[in-house]
């Protein structure tokens, strides 16, 4: 069995490079350095992003910077046993 290399991180807004979290890593799973990692399943909107199975998804990362500099793009979401109880707000780093 071969060892499977961490595809290249790189952020999706401004395309720099990004190095694991654990120097010199290369498991797959090794979250970035100064970064988020974002998933998709699909969404049943998107014309572009909607599997029918169960077995894949989509994962991108925004580094630090760039999501600092769009807080007001992005919803702190708390959520309740149902979808239409979530509370949305706009995201501030600094509340969490």
């Amino acid at each position: 069995m071969s060892e499977q290399v961490a595809p290249p991180m790189i952020c999706l807004c401004c395309g720099k490079a990004l190095e694991p979290a654990e120097r010199g890593s290369t498991d797959p799973l090794t979250p970035p350095s100064g970064a988020t990692v974002f998933f998709s399943h699909g969404n049943f909107g998107s014309t572009l992003w909607d599997p029918v199975d169960d077995y894949q998804h989509l994962e991108v990362f925004v580094c630090d910077e760039c999501l600092a500099g769009r807080t007001e793009r992005a919803w702190h979401v708390t959520a309740g046993a149902r979808r239409p109880n979530n509370t949305y707000r706009t995201w501030d780093p600094k509340k969490g």
